[in-house]
């Protein structure tokens, strides 16, 4: 009886990730729209990365805000499964940023807009390594 081997997956990468998530098998390029993908998979996969409440913050600002949301536009109707990632918790937004003029509810809303959209939300609660091991799984099943 033949052993079925897991196929290696190639993680590409986008070149304006700042801090990138280490992965075994990995190659930078430039994603039109997206943090991470994988090359050849059977169906299209994209993962956005909010890697902190301040990136998360700063994305919702209002120069900020509405390029995001049409980049998460083009990614729903370009690939079969769009995820983003917060490493972050939903009570940190709540509290928000003292400094940040983003409220809050701004960010919730526009996380929720985002849902509407097909895009699926994940927290991490900010927890070490959680959002690189999520993201190494959901590229494995959906983009293998």
């Amino acid at each position: 009886m033949k052993i079925k081997r897991p196929k290696i997956m190639t993680v590409l990468i986008d070149t304006r990730e700042k801090r990138p998530w280490k992965f075994k098998n990995q190659k930078t390029i430039k994603i039109d729209f997206g943090d991470y993908s994988v090359l050849g998979g059977k169906t299209k996969v994209l993962i956005e990365r909010k890697g902190s409440i301040y990136d998360l913050f700063g994305t919702f600002r209002p120069k900020n805000r509405e390029r995001f949301m049409n980049n998460m536009d083009k990614a729903v109707k370009s690939v079969d499964h769009v995820f983003l990632i917060l490493e972050t918790s939903l009570a940190a937004i709540y509290t928000g940023i003292k400094e940040s003029p983003v409220p809050p509810h701004i960010v919730v809303g526009g996380i929720v807009d985002i849902m509407e959209k097909g895009v699926q939300v994940i927290f991490t609660g900010g927890a070490k390594h959680s959002g690189r091991d999520f993201a190494e799984r959901i590229l494995q099943r959906f983009g293998t």
